[in-house]
């Protein structure tokens, strides 16, 4: 199998170059405000992942999905596999999640 390179940096790293996956682990979008980011940081392809979610598109997913970010999603997969996977912990029963995560999109 060959090696995945992968290269992580600070917004001060961040200004000029182009990348394949962007995380936004701030607590910015809790007030609906974005990190200090430049648009030329989202490289063709880009998937733009927010830790933070809603009921509506958070400020950094709108921002992604308008500077062309191939696609822009929130945190509710991360928070639902996350109880998903202490509740087979405890219980030994790995839950069906996808059906789990449209229940409380719908909603």
């Amino acid at each position: 199998k060959g090696r995945l390179s992968i290269d992580a940096c600070g917004y001060e790293g961040a200004a000029d170059s182009g990348f394949d996956i962007i995380i936004n682990g701030t607590s910015a979008s809790l007030g609906g405000e974005l990190p200090p980011l430049s648009s030329a940081i989202i490289a063709p392809n880009c998937c733009c992942y927010d830790m933070m979610y809603g009921s509506e598109a958070t400020a950094f997913q709108s921002w992604a999905r308008e500077h062309g970010a191939r696609l822009a999603l929130d945190g509710l997969g991360m928070l639902v596999g996350q109880a998903a996977e202490s509740f087979f912990q405890w219980h030994g029963v790995r839950p069906l999640t996808a059906a789990l995560i449209d229940q409380l999109r719908s909603n």
